[in-house]
């Protein structure tokens, strides 16, 4: 039976470089997953609990999504660093999507990012609403 690596190969793709993608994406998502539960804590309280639940929802995901790329990964024969400063340290920085908007308080903060996942509305609805 072949191999995920070996399927890849076959493909003719280049292994290394899928790794790589596939690291970038599993920090990105990694740190997706400790901003959102930031935000969340931060908004307790502040805005009812409709808004930490829809942060958690989309933390819970962008977790799932950091689950399913390092399985991917395991699966090429590829390893994240045992140690997390290795991992979270490698490659560029991760970009908050919330730009320099940090000096907001962090409900107001939170709802553009809630905003942005219009993946998570039905077609056609505007999320939020």
């Amino acid at each position: 039976m072949m191999t995920a690596r070996e399927s890849v190969e076959r493909a003719g793709l280049d292994v290394g470089a899928l790794l790589a993608g596939l690291t970038a994406a599993a920090k990105a998502e990694l740190a997706a997953v400790y901003h959102y539960t930031i935000l969340s804590a931060a908004c307790a309280g502040l805005a009812g609990e409709e808004l930490p639940a829809l942060l958690r929802d989309i933390r819970d995901e962008d977790r799932r999504h950091f689950d399913a790329l390092v399985t991917r990964m395991y699966e090429l024969d590829g390893r994240l660093p045992e140690d997390i400063r290795v991992f979270v340290a490698s490659e560029a920085p991760y970009e908050d999507p919330l730009g320099d908007s940090r000096d907001l308080p962090p409900a107001r903060r939170a709802l553009p990012v809630g905003r942005r996942r219009v993946h998570r509305a039905p077609p056609g609805a505007e999320p939020g609403r």
